[in-house]
């Protein structure tokens, strides 16, 4: 559960933050219009940069994860 912070330019991937890290989520749904600070819930699979795979114990930054949303729920939007 967090709060989209950004989209990035030219594509379906958005800036997710619960606040203390960042994610990056895919979201497949070209019909609705996320904006910063509507709080959504999220649950999907995690994807990882092909590179970063075989790296054992390894903090991964959000340019080497997404997770790619299989279900969402909007908890507040702005209009």
């Amino acid at each position: 559960k967090g709060k989209i912070i950004e989209q990035i330019e030219g594509t379906s991937d958005y800036v997710l933050s619960d606040g203390t890290n960042k994610i990056i989520i895919h979201l497949e749904d070209n019909d609705v219009t996320y904006t910063p600070d509507t709080i959504v819930e999220v649950s999907g699979t995690i994807g990882l940069e092909p590179h970063h795979l075989h790296e054992g114990d390894h903090d991964y930054t959000e340019t080497e994860m997404e997770i790619v949303v299989e279900q969402i729920q909007v908890i507040t939007a702005n209009e």
